[in-house]
């Protein structure tokens, strides 16, 4: 049975109530006027009579004006419905909004805990999951390529400038010298110069004609050819045989002072820092920015789209250990439950007249009646039994008054 039907039928029982009443005064009135008992019968029933109206009166002054007529005093939730709003916020901040209540309801808080335990739930992860990946699928369509681009491009620009190429690629060389790692490709290089100059004689030859005098037999070309070709590769085979050779040691030097001009900003490094500006420019840096967002953009939504989404598995793996983190670890629980209390606290404490005020104004901007018909089927049904008891408690005092009044 809903509210509206209850209130109806308590208020027709302690109507009916009133009117049984009267019939009962009426009858002992007319018919039994005589008897000595009807006058007792007659004392209650007077009374209460006039105890339910009394009451029938005090519960609908409450909610409107009796019989329609204006009197002072009455349709009391309508005419005072400001003073209601800003009482009952000022009821609710001040007796239920205090530290006194609300830190031992806090302290007894295990947020921590039960969010583990929800989250050892695979149907809860997977609902966490799947809203994370419809939130991340929506901010794509509503990201701006060109913003992006733009965003990623000057933090590049930003970037590429504060790095000290230079010194980078000077402090590499350095630690190559360092631990003699370019003695193993200068042995390479030695080795394939000797092999080149192996499989290539004829090239020699041919270059050596072609720069020879005209006057000078083909044969001896082929001689001087042939003894340059051997040399170099002879050459070659001792740079690459022996550590301590002449020409790798002026290499080393070489290297060496290429890793200090670097190291300390001089022509080697404006070099190097020139080659950086060429080949990582603001204008390269956007059309590398551009492909990298696509890129980028278009591997999530593959990944998302696909049934065994690394990034759904990675954020439902990423949950499961939190909550198995939250279960097993009283430290963490601890210093989480304590940071929430604190944190739910401050804000109580900050904004609980805000709460009283919100309140005060959500009452106030009912319209009248709503509230007062909104009230009078939350309480109305209580109410009715005032008036049942008024009727019975008033005919029990008037019935002690009539036989005070008899036996004195």
């Amino acid at each position: 049975m809903n509210k509206k039907a209850q209130l109806n039928r308590f208020k027709w029982f302690a109507t009916s109530l009133v009117f049984l009443m009267a019939v009962v005064y009426v009858v002992c009135e007319v018919f039994f006027k005589q008897q000595a008992w009807a006058g007792y019968v007659k004392a209650f029933a007077e009374a209460a009579m006039v105890g339910a109206l009394a009451d029938w009166f005090a519960v609908v002054a409450l909610f409107r004006h009796p019989f329609g007529i204006p009197i002072p005093h009455t349709n009391l939730i309508e005419s005072s419905k400001g003073k209601i709003g800003d009482n009952l916020g000022s009821f609710v901040t001040d007796n239920f909004l205090t530290a006194a209540t609300i830190k031992p309801r806090l302290e007894k808080l295990q947020v921590a805990a039960r969010l583990g335990e929800w989250l050892l739930l695979e149907k809860n992860r997977k609902r966490i999951t799947a809203e994370i990946i419809r939130i991340v699928k929506e901010g794509l369509l509503k990201l701006n390529d060109e913003e992006m681009t733009r965003i990623i491009s000057a933090e590049a620009v930003g970037l590429v400038e504060k790095i000290p190429v230079h010194k980078i690629v000077g402090n590499g060389l350095q630690k190559i010298l360092d631990d003699d790692v370019h003695q193993d490709w200068l042995t390479t290089i030695a080795a394939n110069l000797g092999d080149f100059l192996e499989k290539n004689r004829d090239m020699v030859k041919q270059k050596v004609k072609d720069e020879s005098h005209f006057l000078i037999p083909g044969f001896v070309d082929n001689m001087i050819a042939e003894k340059i070709t051997n040399g170099g590769i002879r050459y070659m085979e001792e740079i690459a045989a022996d550590k301590k050779h002449p020409v790798r040691k002026n290499l080393s030097i070489k290297l060496q002072e290429i890793a200090s001009d670097m190291q300390q900003g001089g022509e080697w490094a404006e070099k190097i820092t020139h080659l950086k500006n060429e080949l990582l420019s603001p204008r390269h840096l956007q059309d590398y920015s551009k492909m990298l967002w696509q890129y980028i953009k278009k591997q999530i939504e593959t990944d998302l789209d696909k049934k065994d989404s690394g990034i759904s598995g990675y954020i439902e793996n990423a949950l499961k250990e939190a909550g198995i983190s939250l279960q097993k670890d009283p430290i963490r629980q601890q210093r989480i439950d304590h940071f929430i209390q604190i944190q739910a606290f401050r804000l109580i404490m900050k904004y609980k007249h805000s709460a009283g005020e919100l309140i005060s104004q959500t009452v106030s901007n009912w319209p009248s009646k709503q509230l007062s018909e909104k009230l009078e089927l939350e309480v109305g049904k209580d109410l009715q039994f005032i008036r049942i008891n008024g009727t019975l408690v008033g005919g029990a005092v008037g019935l002690l008054i009539y036989i005070l009044t008899k036996w004195l």
